[in-house]
């Protein structure tokens, strides 16, 4: 868990600026359990499932209690001069504890338990004390007993029992206690009379020779005054000794130690079906959050527009959905179609970034490309240029992905022949080119200024062509980097406005970054769900590396990106009305 937890503050330059919690988010957290709530999910069956497994694999457990009143003030207390319970609580518990854990009094216990259950054949010493659990309360006489049994009638035996044996024990010992402080009384008793005796008989011998007797007086006087003490002593200790043994009313329990609260019920200890099913449930929860948020650490996938943002260092352009399945199944462009739809609006909105990024670059020739494969770079550039071309742009599109050509795919455009054929000279670039007609319908700038002079809406033709990648060669990288590639994109530029290149991966070959010395700019398309953060940093080392112009990344696939709600995802279309015209380009890029 504290890799877990650690791993949240995970690399510079990736905590969101409004984080609260470990440099993320709260919105963080949200997408993660959004992302992996289904291991949350599946982990918290599982415990919970655990518990009750548990719950049916373990034996029925009783446990029964009961109290028990021990004197620390009583007659031996007296005899003593001192408190137990209060001059030393820590030790009088320790004491009574030391008492029910001997096994003299846990083989009385059963033998006490068998009256009321006859059952107990499989009870020993040893196991009743492991099955008890004995505390002395140190702020009273009481001492609370409590045995664990397999039945209710077996736990109330036994607790009962063993409670019963500890107080008789207890009076045994008080008992044995007296009879140790009685003995020596009674031998001083003896011994004193015996001096008695003897200072008497020397009393009465100097009393016939008329001797001097002070002597023997006042030995006399002074012996019997010790035993005249020694004799109360031992009317004390006889009488503690009587009500230990016999007290005064045999109805009352004794003043020792008696048993106070016997058990007259037991209640299951195990299994408690609910507690384990909650503590299954709980730890499963748990165990699935910290396998939740592993798994993320450990993906490392870009997740969100964000991540893409800080780890390429680069402002965003737009935020791309995924295309409508249709589109994917038949590699149409949304803005080739009779209603784009909120997907056409992105490419629109892209348009709009990528023309305000460019302002201060002013950059002719633009290089597409992007960290890995299966990012949406060429269905974004394709777009983009019919975007371009629909205000009013000269835009040619370059397929310079000569591994994988996909460009001319979406535009229904054969793939040979193309740049390869114009390069080796097989073929000029008039006879290469593809026109794509791109119609836009745009309201009247001023009244009179269409050739019906009534101000009417007109249609403008956009200019779009297509220049395919061609047939395939043997040495892509130095196909690249050839001089005549270069002069060719300079011949492209000079009759066009714009002039965007797709160009392949950039991590997995060179080929991108050789043309990144012969373009203007560079943007990135990132797709989230696809593409790493690890990816994403060595992406911009590669590319700070080639001295290029990076002005904007793009982000594909947003609608995994919790901010895109933000952006397009409102909930409803904003598409042209039924039975009415398109919306211009103008007005819609507003």
């Amino acid at each position: 868990m504290v890799l877990i937890i650690s791993s949240f503050t995970t690399d510079k330059g990736n905590a969101v600026n409004d984080a609260p919690f470990g440099g993320r988010s709260a919105r963080y957290y949200g997408r993660v359990l959004k992302r992996r709530g289904w291991i949350v999910l599946l982990v918290g069956v599982l415990g919970l499932g655990a518990g009750l497994l548990y719950s049916k694999h373990q034996h029925a457990l009783y446990r029964a209690g009961a109290d028990i009143v021990v004197n620390s003030q009583s007659i031996l207390a007296a005899s003593t001069g001192s408190t137990p319970s209060k001059s030393d609580p820590a030790r009088f518990n320790a004491t009574q504890a030391s008492i029910a854990s001997s096994t003299a009094v846990a083989l009385q216990g059963i033998e006490d338990a068998r009256a009321s259950d006859p059952n107990l054949s499989g009870w020993t010493p040893q196991r009743l004390i492991g099955s008890s659990n004995v505390v002395a309360d140190p702020n009273s006489n009481l001492v609370h007993f409590s045995v664990s049994a397999p039945s209710k009638v077996t736990a109330i035996a036994l607790v009962n029992g063993y409670a019963k044996a500890f107080a008789a024990y207890n009076v045994t010992l008080a008992q044995a206690q007296v009879s140790r402080q009685l003995q020596p009384v009674l031998d001083q008793i003896t011994s004193v009379n015996g001096e008695i005796a003897t200072a008497q008989n020397t009393l009465s011998k100097e009393q016939a020779a008329n001797q001097d007797t002070s002597t023997q007086n006042a030995l006399l006087r002074t012996l019997s005054s010790r035993l005249d003490s020694l004799n109360k002593e031992r009317q004390t200790l006889l009488a503690q000794q009587a009500l230990v043994e016999n007290p005064k009313d045999p109805t009352q329990p004794s003043q020792v130690s008696s048993v106070s609260a016997p058990a007259s019920s037991a209640g299951q200890t195990q299994p408690v079906t609910t507690r384990n099913v909650a503590a299954g449930l709980a730890v499963g929860i748990i165990i699935g959050l910290g396998l939740a948020f592993l798994r993320e650490v450990m993906d490392g996938r870009a997740r969100s527009s964000d991540d893409v943002r800080e780890e390429l260092g680069l402002p965003l352009l737009a935020r791309i959905p995924a295309p409508p399945r249709n589109l994917s199944k038949s590699n149409e462009l949304a803005l080739l179609t009779d209603d784009p739809g909120t997907h056409g609006e992105a490419y629109r909105k892209l348009r709009i970034g990528f023309d305000l990024a460019n302002l201060e670059t002013k950059a002719r020739t633009v290089m597409i490309t992007s960290a890995v494969d299966q990012e949406g770079k060429t269905t974004t550039i394709a777009n983009l240029a019919v975007a371009l071309a629909q205000v009013g742009r000269r835009v040619t599109l370059v397929d310079l992905d000569l591994r994988r050509p996909n460009l001319g795919r979406c535009f229904g455009l054969s793939q040979v022949p193309g740049v390869t054929e114009v390069v080796l000279g097989e073929l000029t670039l008039e006879d290469a080119l593809h026109s794509v007609a791109v119609t836009s319908h745009v309201p009247a700038r001023r009244k009179g200024a269409e050739p019906n002079g009534n101000g009417a809406g007109a249609s403008i033709e956009g200019v779009l062509d297509v220049l395919t990648a061609g047939k395939q060669v043997r040495d892509t990288a130095a196909f690249l980097e050839s001089d005549a590639l270069g002069q060719l994109l300079d011949e492209i530029r000079d009759r066009c406005d714009l002039v965007l290149i797709d160009a392949p991966p950039t991590l997995p070959v060179s080929d991108a970054l050789v043309l990144a010395h012969k373009v203007d700019a560079v943007v990135v398309v990132a797709r989230l769900g696809v593409v790493r953060r690890q990816m994403l940093r060595e992406f911009r080392r590669e590319l700070d590396g080639t001295q290029a112009v990076a002005f904007g990344a793009i982000v594909t696939g947003a609608e995994g990106d919790d901010d895109y709600g933000y952006g397009y995802g409102y909930g409803y279309g904003y598409g042209p009305r039924h039975g009415s015209e398109h919306l211009s380009a103008g007005r819609s890029d507003a």
